[in-house]
């Protein structure tokens, strides 16, 4: 697989599983729920985690696995690794979906290095030009919505 198909592919698993969708869908029946913060925080950390598990079984260039892995899978896998962290975590067990939203937005330190990667390899938009199709979507570099 090439650079450009290998782009092309990590967007779409990206793109597909974005973690809008399941905020988007969930959060209204998780809010009135007891505990329904912490079951938030359980999709979205399976969905970050499949992510991972996805971009992982592409193909990427041999000449760029090195740099790949550095800065954009490792990214990745150190945010699930947090997000099911915070599943387990005791404060969590009766948390409002208000508050797991909230929680959502911290994670894992964003890495400037990563983020410069990111960009100059085509999987995530520079933040300082026009958005194009993808807005709203999470960094291709950690997907936590960050930028």
């Amino acid at each position: 697989m090439d650079q450009e198909d290998y782009v092309r592919a990590a967007r779409a698993i990206r793109d597909t599983n974005s973690p809008g969708t399941v905020m988007g869908v969930r959060s209204t029946v998780f809010n009135s729920m007891p505990g329904g913060g912490r079951r938030i925080l359980e999709a979205v950390a399976e969905l970050v985690r499949r992510t991972e598990m996805q971009l992982r079984a592409l193909d990427p260039p041999p000449d760029d696995r090195r740099a790949l892995e550095l800065h954009f899978l490792r990214p990745w896998s150190e945010l699930a690794d947090h997000l099911e962290n915070l599943v387990v975590a005791p404060e969590t067990r009766w948390m409002s979906a208000n508050a797991a939203i909230k929680l959502l937005e911290t994670g894992p330190p964003e890495r400037q290095e990563d983020i410069d990667f990111c960009i100059a390899y085509g999987l995530d938009d520079n933040p300082e030009e026009p958005a194009g199709p993808g807005e709203g979507q999470p960094p291709a570099h950690s997907g936590n919505g960050k930028a």
